[in-house]
């Protein structure tokens, strides 16, 4: 990453190559539905979760 924009909700969003990365430190609403398909209209997207258990089920 060469750069990051801080974002509302602890979000960090930044280039990685081709690509853009957004963190969510603390937060689910990037494992919100209605939110990745937003994030998706223009290309694909890939959400991961897990909580403090490392349990992402």
């Amino acid at each position: 990453m060469t750069e990051h924009v801080p974002a509302p909700s602890g979000m960090s969003v930044g280039p990685v190559g081709s690509a853009v990365m957004l963190f969510e430190n603390n937060g689910f609403l990037g494992s919100l539905p209605e939110v990745l398909r937003r994030l998706s209209r223009d290309g694909r997207v890939c959400g991961v979760y897990w909580n403090v258990e490392g349990d992402n089920s």
